[in-house]
């Protein structure tokens, strides 16, 4: 079996929003960007959330892609939201 590359990618919530949510909102924008396929191929899952900080890892051939459907929300139900790449690390310690 071979091992997949990952990333980690710390991103910054204008707001205070549980993991559960922000998880949600990652994902259904990853699915309207780029579909099933896309989303399974990058398998993103959220590490950790400290304060307004997540800690997202995906799949390494899919950061612009995950970056892309990070900067895409606007919005969480009728409130503005604003969600702000602040790293791309290799490993968890670099990143948090």
């Amino acid at each position: 079996m071979v091992k997949r590359k990952k990333r980690y990618i710390i991103v910054e919530a204008s707001i205070e929003i549980p993991i559960e949510v922000f998880k949600k909102l990652i994902e259904k924008s990853y699915l309207e960007l780029f579909g099933e396929f896309g989303l399974n191929e990058a398998n993103l899952r959220v590490v950790k959330k400290i304060n307004n900080k997540f800690i997202l890892e995906c799949s390494h051939n899919s950061i612009s892609r995950a970056i892309l459907s990070i900067s895409s929300i606007r919005k969480l139900n009728d409130s503005l939201i604003c969600l702000r790449v602040v790293k791309v690390a290799g490993t968890i310690r670099k990143g948090g």
